[in-house]
């Protein structure tokens, strides 16, 4: 008699689902591969399928390009492609001295999905598309605000020519982008135990450019990304990396610092930039490699990348000089 199959599903619905029904049906990724397998017997040939499934368990059609099911044995491997969507029924037929058994279960697709905004500190507020630097910010109450009597006319970039046109060595602009990750289900088909975006653990490649990307000062001025908690940077000071965040977060607001600019015309040491989001990817069994799938193709070229930031320089107000 052939054993039940099993599949490698999510660790976070797996005692909730079993893949008998509809109903009960795995939750899973796209772009994500699990293995499945039934018990090996000797003498025993095994034929695999995967097709789309209606809400009542039937065989609905052909599945979409890039998902499939490799097999050759007792063991098969069901790849779902990037854009994968509905439930799925999955069966194998085992033969054995003429006479073969057909066994059936039922995954169903959970949609992952990105947005990226520019913000305010608080993360929900819309930041203006351009402002000044932080610098004009501060206003003329402290003394770090006054630029001394010099003659130079650009005090901005390191710390360094800061201090030699300022009194603060630390004065830097601060912006912000709100990441956030939603998950929904993919079928109208009632599939209980359904995924939340907290049971995931997820990770992206971020890119921050200048708005037109020809625009480089805001990249030859960045300082780095700020600490947030339960966020891991692979390195905060580089302007196209990898960001992990912890499972049971799903909102997070990333402060970015840069060096304030003074420009000798109006747009010449202005900071133009946006940052796009790329390959999310997520993992929901706890060991943390992100090989789970990940938001879909569709969906990235949605809402990844924020809105055009500019961060405007302060006009270089050369010396000032008794003419009469």
């Amino acid at each position: 008699m052939m054993a039940f199959a099993l599949v490698v599903g999510l660790s976070v619905t797996a005692s909730a689902q079993d893949g008998l029904t509809v109903g009960t049906a795995y939750w899973h990724i796209p772009g994500s591969s699990h293995g499945v397998a039934v018990d090996n017997h000797t003498g025993a040939t095994y034929d695999w399928a995967i097709t789309l499934s209606d809400c009542d368990g039937n065989a609905s059609g052909a599945v979409e390009a890039g998902t499939s099911i490799t097999t050759g044995s007792y063991e098969a491997t069901i790849t779902y492609s990037s854009n994968a969507s509905g439930v799925y029924r999955t069966t194998c037929t085992e033969s054995y001295g003429g006479c073969s058994t057909i066994r059936q279960f039922y995954t169903a697709v959970m949609n992952i999905n990105v947005v990226v905004t520019s913000t305010l500190a608080d993360g929900t507020t819309a930041a203006p598309a351009s402002d000044c630097n932080d610098y004009d910010e501060r206003g003329p109450g402290a003394i770090d605000w006054f630029v001394p009597n010099v003659d130079t006319d650009d005090g901005g970039g390191t710390a360094a020519q800061l201090a030699a046109h300022i009194n603060a060595t630390t004065l830097y602009n601060t912006r912000w982008v709100n990441i956030q990750i939603s998950v929904s289900s993919t079928t109208a088909c009632p599939v209980g135990g359904a995924i939340t975006a907290g049971d995931l653990a997820w990770q992206f490649d971020y890119t921050i450019e200048g708005s037109p990307a020809t625009n480089t000062n805001y990249v030859d001025n960045f300082i780095g990304l700020q600490p947030v908690a339960n966020v891991t940077y692979g390195d905060a000071t580089a302007v196209a990396n990898t960001i992990t965040v912890a499972e049971g977060t799903t909102n997070i607001t990333i402060p970015m610092r840069s060096n304030i600019r003074w420009g000798t015309d109006d747009t010449n040491a202005d900071q133009p930039f946006t940052f796009a989001v790329a390959g999310v990817r997520v993992d929901d069994d706890g060991n943390n490699d992100f090989t789970d799938g990940g938001e879909s193709t569709a969906n990235a070229a949605l809402n990844n990348v924020s809105a055009a930031q500019t961060i405007e320089a302060s006009p270089a107000t050369p010396r000032i000089i008794i003419n009469d």
